[in-house]
């Protein structure tokens, strides 16, 4: 199905809020949830001043719009819409698609719930062009092996293959956000950004991890009077 497991948002969301990219490459887009999501999150955040302006693969700062590319293998998942939300698309398999693109063509990745299905070797080959293609890249698929063939007539929808954190370590994706029934693996070319990205994963399950109770009562510690949460 051109979807994705809900529950992975927030965290893929605030990993390429960190790399703050200037450019994306949606592989796999479905319908293009994660083009709505960076618009507003990286483009709007930006705009207002959430975040500050992107950085470019040379270090300087890029403008307040990202630009989105999309690879999409099944036409009939892209329409209007996408186009809408996408300074590209390519209606191409992502693994033919990334062979075309040259080195360093972008900031960031995405290949959300896609590894699973292709063959082995085919991932590993595209884990490979990804790095190539981009400075940074965020990787999402299901810890377990579940059946799935074809769905509305689109064999590309088909499970073929599972993963473990550690054959994305060794292929360049060892920046990892633990998760109960996902992986979400990162790739990061820069050390300066590997280690940004690991102080935020850390610092952001320790608030995932504290008691509600405990977190509104550090809450009220640190920023004095009553925390809202706790009325």
């Amino acid at each position: 199905m051109p979807t994705s497991q809900k529950d992975q948002i927030p965290q893929i969301i605030s990993v390429v809020q960190q790399v703050r990219p200037a450019s994306v490459l949606d592989l796999g887009l479905g319908f293009g949830k994660y083009g709505f999501l960076l618009r507003e999150y990286l483009d709007v955040a930006t705009t207002i001043g959430l975040l500050p302006p992107p950085k470019t693969t040379d270090g300087t700062n890029g403008g307040p719009k990202v630009f989105i590319d999309g690879v999409e293998g099944c036409s009939m998942y892209v329409g209007g819409l996408q186009h809408e939300v996408y300074n590209r698309i390519i209606e191409m398999n992502v693994l033919d698609a990334c062979k075309t693109l040259s080195s360093g063509s972008y900031d960031c990745c995405l290949l959300i719930d896609v590894l699973e299905h292709l063959t082995s070797a085919q991932g590993w080959e595209l884990l490979g062009q990804i790095r190539r293609i981009s400075r940074s890249a965020v990787v999402s698929t299901p810890k377990r092996f579940y059946a799935q063939g074809d769905v509305c007539g689109n064999p590309l929808e088909r499970h073929v293959s599972v993963w473990t954190r550690r054959q994305l370590a060794a292929a360049g994706f060892d920046v990892y956000w633990p998760r109960k029934e996902s992986h979400i693996a990162v790739h990061a070319a820069s050390t300066n950004l590997r280690s940004t990205l690991r102080r935020y994963i850390r610092r952001s399950r320790c608030k995932e991890l504290t008691p509600i109770i405990v977190y509104d009562a550090y809450q009220r510690l640190r920023y004095g009077g009553v925390h809202a949460d706790s009325c």
